[in-house]
């Protein structure tokens, strides 16, 4: 074990309560989410046709200042906002090519050549190819075209596939103008997944050997790299769109060398019109839990931990009712808004457009309103959820994303939102002050830890994180938050490692960014 680095934030001090005090009950001042900076159509670059392309926001430094910065992939033209203390502002000194950044529909970063700043996947749409975009250090970037691409992607989520210890790219797809009447008939699939590998330089090789038989028709929408089956390496679940006539969602187990197998049996192959996804431990039992966005109410699938699952939604509040007003949701994100040792979930709810009328086909009663509600479903401190609209989560415009950063490095995370056609950022009043953030350093090819699993002792409670910054479209800020409750120091931090080492740092204090490495 060693500790590289417990620096305090500049948050309020902590209230001085010990872990062991934390199976009392938590009390926090009642949190609401406002709303501090916002980008709308007029000022989002509109150098390319935009109107029907989807948006990608992925958090980072990007120009080698310890900031955590945004690339926002965006039909009109992509762009980058650099952070000067917590205050984001568009930067044309972030450069692709010498010019500026190309259009996109899905952005993610990570250090993918071993040189210690980050590097991009720009998910591109049409007739051009995605691109992997090498950062040298200042913000500066090289495009190098993926070979094979060019279908729409949904979005890309980096991950060690073949356990050779860097990172590779899986990227999820669409169609490029579905038509639900012609997928409806069976006269159109989707495009699948790929699978590109790194050799460790970044550059990457398009390889889906690997897949199973009839992943290649799939509407892919999300992409989740997470050990499901608890045996040391990535399983890929594919969140897919237009499931009851294309392929349903689907659990692809690894061998440890980047060869999936489809899982006959793991209770978790919904057909449905899936548009996002997270990962999360929602039970305390160790193991990693799926929480699904859909037309007309999304599901949680909650692990039994042998690679099988639960549909968990109503047993657990995390169901909402298929209305006007929250018909279509899209990106979602597993977090603890408050801080109260309890997860909560952020969700995106916005009109299909072109394809309502498909809602109604599908049933007379539904309604995919012109305005739709996004919606924070918080820990009720019993293990389950309660909608609470009162914390200022409403956002009615056509939302799309959500991510999670620390942008003003408070130790209290912000969430970042974006759809057609805006970017928005939230910061967090109330809840519990005492928090912890965890960030991993686990050398050159897989620098930030992704996929390690994080677990914090709070007294006789353990939480348990993942590092998967993915989501829709987007990437989070590769660091974990943890709410403390009321608890001044948390008594144990361990990381298990992908290939099963374990880092411990214990009595680690309440205001802290714990830097961890094997």
């Amino acid at each position: 074990m060693l500790l590289l680095s417990m620096l305090a934030c500049t948050a309020s001090a902590p209230s001085a309560v010990d872990s062991a005090d934390a199976d009392a009950a938590v009390t926090c001042d009642p949190v609401t989410l406002q709303l501090v900076q916002s980008w709308g159509v007029d000022d989002l670059p509109n150098r390319n046709e935009y109107l029907h392309r989807r948006p990608g926001l992925a958090v980072g430094d990007l120009d080698g200042d310890d900031d955590l910065d945004v690339l926002m992939a965006y039909g009109g033209g992509s762009m980058a906002l650099t952070n000067d203390g917590g205050v984001l502002t568009v930067d044309e000194g972030i450069t692709v090519d010498g010019g500026v950044i190309p259009a996109g529909a899905a952005a993610a970063l990570a250090d993918l050549d071993g040189d210690g700043d980050l590097d991009a996947f720009l998910g591109q749409q049409w007739e051009t190819a995605d691109s992997i975009l090498l950062n040298d250090g200042s913000g500066a970037f090289t495009s190098v075209p993926l070979a094979g691409s060019g279908a729409s992607p949904s979005g890309g989520v980096f991950g060690d596939l073949d356990g050779d210890g860097d990172l590779d790219l899986v990227v999820g797809r669409l169609q490029e103008s579905p038509d639900p009447d012609l997928i409806v008939s069976g006269d159109e699939v989707g495009d699948g997944v790929d699978l590109y590998f790194n050799d460790g330089l970044g550059s990457f090789t398009l390889d889906n050997s690997g897949l199973p038989d009839g992943v290649s028709i799939a509407m892919v929408w999300e992409t989740e790299l997470v050990d499901v089956d608890l045996d040391g390496d990535l399983d890929l679940y594919l969140a897919n769109d237009f499931g009851p006539w294309l392929v349903k969602n689907q659990l692809l187990l690894n061998d440890g060398s980047g060869r999936f197998t489809a899982s006959p049996d793991c209770f978790c192959d919904l057909a449905m019109y899936a548009m996002g996804s997270t990962v999360a431990d929602v039970n305390d039992d160790g193991a990693p839990d799926l929480y699904l966005t859909d037309i007309a109410g999304p599901n949680l699938l909650v692990s039994q931990g042998d690679g099988t699952f639960f549909d968990g939604t109503l047993a657990y509040g995390a169901d909402i009712p298929p209305e006007e007003r929250n018909m279509s949701s899209w990106g979602v994100l597993f977090t603890d808004i408050d801080a109260d040792m309890d997860l909560d979930i952020a969700m995106m709810f916005g009109r299909l457009g072109r394809h309502s009328d498909f809602v109604k086909e599908l049933d007379e009663s539904w309604v995919d309103g012109e305005e739709q509600d996004d919606v924070l479903l918080l820990g009720d401190g019993s293990g389950g959820f309660v909608r609470a609209d009162e914390v200022g989560f409403t956002d009615p415009e056509r939302g799309r994303l959500v991510v999670a950063a620390d942008l003003d490095g408070d130790g209290r995370h912000e969430l970042l939102t974006s759809g057609k056609h805006f970017l928005k950022v939230w910061r967090r009043e109330g809840g519990c002050e005492n928090t912890l953030t965890v960030a991993l350093s686990e050398g050159s090819g897989n620098p930030h830890g992704i996929g390690a699993k994080v677990r914090v002792q709070v007294g006789d409670r353990v939480v348990t994180q993942w590092m998967l910054p993915g989501g829709t479209a987007s990437s989070s800020a590769m660091e974990l938050y943890f709410g403390l409750g009321n608890a001044s120091a948390a008594g144990s931090v361990e990381v298990t490692w992908l290939d099963g080492r374990t880092t411990t740092a214990t009595d680690v204090a309440a205001g802290s960014r714990l830097v961890l490495e094997p």
